[in-house]
C-alpha cells in the first residue's frame, strides 16, 4: 500500500492510498471462513456451504469492508506520521467511481485541508478599553429599596392598588372565548411597573375578578411579555391580541424600615451596625460581581479585535464540505452560507488563541483544571449550608464530576479563558473608563 500527499495551495491537497489485492486479501479470505462457519442454507449441513458460494454471496461485502479498514488506518497513521496539521477530517473525493466487482488494486483521494501558516502576536499599540463599573449612590439605594422590599411584611388586601403585585392567570381568547390550544399561563405583575393607563384598568379590582386586554398594548415591551406568557419572544406572532387577565391572588408589601432588624436579616447578627456600613457593603459585593461583568466584555471584546486584526485565509471550499457532511441535521446550501461567516469567525479565533497559547507557553495543567473544581465545589456546598466540608469528601465530589467528559470539558474551556483574559490584560495597552452599572448595562445592550 502506497499512500502520498500533493499539495495544490498553501492550504489545500490530496492524499492518495493506492491499495493492493495483497494488501487485503488474507484479511478478506478470514472474513469469508468465519462467513463459511456460521453459515446455514438450505440443502447444506451447517458449515458446509461451498466456499465458492460463500466468496459469491459476501466477497464483495468482505472486500469493501476490509478495505475500508485499512484506508481508515492508512490516513490516521500517514497523518501521525507527517505531523499534518489539518483542518477538520479528510474528505473522499465526490467523482472517485470504485470498481469493485472487477478490480484487486483501488486508488482513492481524500481532500484535505490544512491550519495557515501564521503567527499571532499583541503589541503595545493594541488598546482596548477596560470597564470599571461602580455601585453608585442609584444602585445602592435601589438595592436598599429591593431588600426592604424582600425583608417587608406581607399581606393580603382585598382590593389592587397602585403599589401591589398581583399573581393572575392569562388566557389567551378567539371570539371572546378561550382559545382551544392557546395560552393559558399563571404569572406576577408588579402593578407600579405598568404604564398609568393600564394600571388604572387594574386598580380596584378584587380576587376573581377578570378583564379583557389587548395584550401587546398592555405589555409593550415583548422581551417581558415573552417571559410573563412563558413563550419563545419569536412565537408572540402567533398568538390573539385578545386575553383576559384573571386576579388569583393580590399581595400587599410593607417595606421593612431600614434599622439594625434589616442588617442583622441581610447580612447576620454583628456584621453591620449602622447604615453607613451597611451600604458601603452592598457597594463593596456589587462591586465584586460587577467585576466579573466587566471581565467578561473585556474578553469578548479582546477576541473580537483579535479576529478583526489578524487576517487569516482558510480553506473556505473544503470546509464549507466538511460542514455539511459532519452536520447532525441535513443543512441546505443556503443555510450554511448564512452561518458560515460565524462558525469561520469561531474558527479562527481557535486558530489565533491556539498560536497564543503556544507562542507564550500558556499551559493548562491538571492542577488548574482541579483547583478550579475544587473551588467551584466548596462554593456551590456553602449555599447549601455547609461551610466547613472535608478535603475527602471535596476530593471525592471533584473526582466524580471530572470524571463526567462534558463536566470536564467545560471546566478546561472555563480555566482557559480565566489564563488567556489575564494575559490580554497584561499585554493590550488599557484605557481604563469608569462606568455606573446602568451606563454599563446600555452599553452591553447596544452591542
Amino acid at each position: 500500500m502506497e499512500v502520498s500527499l500533493k499539495k495544490t495551495d498553501d492550504l489545500n491537497g490530496t492524499i492518495t492510498i493506492c491499495v493492493s489485492g495483497k494488501d487485503y486479501q488474507e484479511k478478506v479470505d478470514l472474513a469469508l471462513k468465519r462467513y463459511k462457519k456460521d453459515a446455514k442454507m438450505p440443502g447444506f449441513r451447517p458449515g458446509k456451504v461451498p466456499k465458492g458460494l460463500i466468496k459469491k454471496m459476501y466477497g464483495k461485502a468482505a472486500i469493501v469492508d476490509e478495505v475500508n479498514k485499512l484506508l481508515q488506518n492508512a490516513l490516521m497513521d500517514y497523518i501521525a506520521k507527517e505531523k499534518l496539521d489539518l483542518l477538520g477530517n479528510p474528505l473522499p473525493q465526490e467523482s472517485q467511481d470504485i470498481d469493485w466487482d472487477n478490480s484487486q488494486d483501488f486508488i482513492f483521494n481524500y481532500d484535505v485541508g490544512f491550519v495557515p501558516n501564521f503567527k499571532a502576536s499583541i503589541t503595545s499599540k493594541d488598546k482596548l478599553l477596560n470597564y470599571k463599573i461602580e455601585a453608585d449612590r442609584t444602585y445602592v439605594n435601589r438595592v436598599i429599596k429591593d431588600l426592604s422590599m424582600r425583608f417587608g411584611k406581607f399581606s393580603e388586601p382585598d382590593m389592587i392598588s397602585k403599589e401591589n403585585r398581583v399573581f393572575a392567570r392569562f388566557v389567551e381568547l378567539e371570539n371572546n372565548l378561550k382559545k382551544e390550544g392557546g395560552v393559558s399561563h399563571e404569572n406576577y405583575i408588579q402593578i407600579n411597573s405598568l404604564e398609568e393607563k393600564n394600571q388604572k384598568k387594574l386598580i380596584g379590582l378584587k380576587k376573581d375578578d377578570e378583564i379583557v386586554v389587548d395584550i401587546f398594548n398592555f405589555f409593550t415591551d415583548k422581551n417581558k411579555l415573552s417571559h410573563l406568557l412563558n413563550i419563545n419572544e419569536a412565537d408572540l406572532k402567533n398568538i390573539s391580541r385578545v386575553f383576559k387577565i384573571i386576579v388569583i391572588s393580590i399581595t400587599k408589601i410593607e417595606p421593612a424600615k431600614i434599622n439594625q432588624e434589616l442588617f442583622e436579616k441581610v447580612y447576620g447578627k454583628k456584621t453591620v451596625s449602622d447604615e453607613k456600613t451597611f451600604k458601603q457593603k452592598i457597594k463593596d459585593e456589587a462591586e465584586k460581581t460587577f467585576e466579573r461583568d466587566s471581565n467578561n466584555h473585556f474578553l469578548n471584546d479582546a477576541r473580537e479585535y483579535l479576529i478583526a486584526k489578524n487576517k487569516i485565509d482558510l480553506p473556505d471550499e473544503f470546509l464549507k464540505r466538511w460542514l455539511m457532511s459532519v452536520n447532525e441535521k441535513k443543512v441546505s446550501k443556503e443555510q450554511l452560507e448564512k452561518d458560515y461567516p460565524k462558525y469561520i469567525d469561531g474558527l479562527k479565533l481557535q486558530l489565533i488563541e491556539g498560536s497564543l497559547m503556544k507562542e507564550n507557553n500558556i499551559k493548562i495543567e491538571k492542577t488548574d483544571i482541579d483547583t478550579f473544581a475544587n473551588q467551584a465545589i466548596r462554593a456551590q456546598m456553602a449555599q447549601y449550608g455547609q461551610q466547613n466540608p472535608s478535603d475527602e469528601e471535596v476530593n471525592k465530589l471533584v473526582k466524580k464530576v471530572l470524571e463526567k467528559q462534558e463536566e470536564r470539558d467545560r471546566i478546561i474551556d472555563y480555566v482557559r479563558s480565566e489564563k488567556l483574559l489575564q494575559f490580554y490584560k497584561k499585554k493590550f495597552k488599557l484605557q481604563e473608563k469608569k462606568v455606573s452599572f446602568d451606563e454599563f448595562s446600555k452599553l452591553v445592550s447596544k452591542k
